[in-house]
C-alpha cells in the first residue's frame, strides 16, 4: 500500500507541532540564572589563582581566591568524588549557593574536601558565609 506525500507529511508536522508546545518556557525575569560570565572556564586561570596560595578552609569545602573586579567562581571535583551525578549534584549545590550568597569581589576556586559523605545546600552556604568574612576581613587588613 502506498501514503501519498502529503499524508505522509501531515503526519510528520503534527508530531512535532505536538512536542514543541510542551517544552518549558523561557523565564524573562532571569533572576535563577548562573551566566557564564560569572564562571571561571579557563584552565590558565584556574592556575593562576592556585598559584596565588589564598586558601580558605571551610567544614566541607576548600576555597582558593583572589581578589577581583566582579565574583566569579569556578569548581573542580576529582573522580575520587563519586560518580558523575554525584560529582554534578554537588557542582549544581556549588552554584546555587555562590548565586545565593555571592561574595564580593573574589574569583574563587571551590573544591570538596576529602572524605566528606554528606553535604547539603545549607552547609555549603556557610562555609561560603564563612570564606565571604574571612576574606572581607584579610581585604581590610591588607588595605
Amino acid at each position: 500500500m502506498r501514503i501519498s506525500r502529503k499524508n505522509g507529511h501531515s503526519r510528520r508536522s503534527e508530531g512535532a507541532e505536538r512536542t514543541s508546545s510542551h517544552r518549558p518556557e523561557k523565564t524573562d525575569s532571569g533572576l535563577n540564572s548562573f551566566p557564564k560570565s560569572s564562571r571561571i572556564l579557563k584552565r590558565q586561570r584556574f592556575k593562576e589563582i592556585a598559584s596565588a596560595r589564598n586558601r580558605y578552609f571551610g567544614k566541607i569545602l576548600t576555597i582558593d581566591f583572589v581578589p577581583a573586579v566582579s565574583a566569579k567562581i569556578g569548581i573542580t571535583v576529582v573522580r575520587q568524588f563519586g560518580n558523575a551525578v554525584k560529582r554534578n549534584r554537588f557542582k549544581r549545590l556549588v552554584r546555587e549557593s555562590f548565586r545565593l550568597s555571592q561574595p564580593e569581589s573574589f574569583e574563587i576556586i571551590v573544591m570538596p574536601k576529602k572524605g566528606i559523605q554528606d553535604y547539603s545546600l545549607e552547609q555549603i552556604k556557610q562555609d561560603l558565609l564563612g570564606f565571604s568574612h574571612v576574606a572581607q576581613s584579610r581585604a581590610t587588613k591588607s588595605s
